[in-house]
């Protein structure tokens, strides 16, 4: 199967645009609120073998999403505007854009075109590196201060990615809880606005109840409202505003593909994510 991946073929692409897309449109489905998760919009070339891992999306790619949302009749909105007030029920169509890891390429590359578009974005900063003079984080360059604040004041929210980027699950309660309590602080001193959103670094955990219930709890104690997390899927009203789902989008994601993981075809992986999650944790418990 990997071979067929690197070769061209993708099953996940294949059964969200001639299986899962088809039928949902014949049943008149409607899936609830995309999140669209985005990570670099850079010129890089991918860093993955497989599309399905990608995060980086080509500014003339993430151009033709932002156009695509547009003519379509979708309308960016922040997480809290979206969640709070249930708009998915008001038969509009609503999304929720957000970056994680707060690279330097959204304020140069991104924000320019979500602004040509009159869209806004919700960008997860993992404060630790976040400083002025610019720190780098896996290699690429990150934003500053001084252009977190320019942009908080053209409309991009932003919100905490931790303080270190690291696997939350593996801290004991007291480290996740600083993580999260510090990111928040810093992050509403140096721009004076309040931080209500927080972005789970790395796949979310969601086999490992007992944590998750702790995770939670250390949002709600450190002031948080929402949460947004790798798992694969649309949101409603009765949606875990702690644990949202989101959509990975990256230069691969072409308009059949993109419509298709707007409109809900996409959510199908969640199962998997879940199953390869369950066998992972499984298969280290019997060492």
């Amino acid at each position: 199967m990997k071979n067929l991946i690197l070769n061209g073929f993708r099953p996940d692409r294949f059964i969200s645009c001639h299986v899962v897309h088809p039928v949902l449109k014949m049943l008149n489905v409607s899936g609830g609120v995309p999140i669209l998760m985005y990570h670099n919009i850079s010129w890089e070339r991918g860093g993955h073998p497989i599309p399905y891992f990608e995060t980086n999306t080509f500014p003339s790619v993430f151009e033709e999403h932002m156009r695509f949302l547009a003519a379509e009749g979708y309308k960016p909105a922040g997480l809290e505007c979206l969640i709070a007030t249930g708009a998915e029920k008001t038969g509009s169509k609503h999304v929720v854009i957000t970056f994680d890891d707060g690279y330097l390429d959204f304020y140069r590359n991104a924000f320019p075109i979500l602004r040509r578009h009159g869209a806004t974005a919700t960008v997860f900063l993992p404060t630790g590196y976040i400083s002025t003079p610019r720190k780098m984080f896996k290699q690429r360059p990150c934003l500053n201060w001084n252009e977190i604040r320019e942009l908080s004041q053209n409309g991009i929210s932003f919100g905490s990615h931790s303080q270190s980027h690291g696997e939350l699950r593996n801290l004991c309660p007291k480290g996740m809880e600083d993580e999260l309590r510090i990111s928040k602080e810093i992050i509403e001193n140096m721009t004076g606005m309040p931080v209500h959103s927080f972005s789970y670094p790395y796949a979310f955990p969601q086999a490992q109840k007992d944590f998750v219930r702790l995770y939670r709890a250390a949002l709600i104690d450190a002031g948080y409202k929402f949460g947004v997390t790798t798992r694969i899927g649309l949101n409603s009203r009765d949606s875990d505003f702690l644990t949202l789902k989101r959509i990975p989008a990256s230069s691969h994601d072409d308009p059949l593909l993109f419509a298709a993981k707007l409109e809900g075809a996409y959510d199908w992986l969640h199962s998997l994510q879940t199953l390869f999650k369950k066998s992972r944790e499984l298969s280290a418990m019997e060492f």
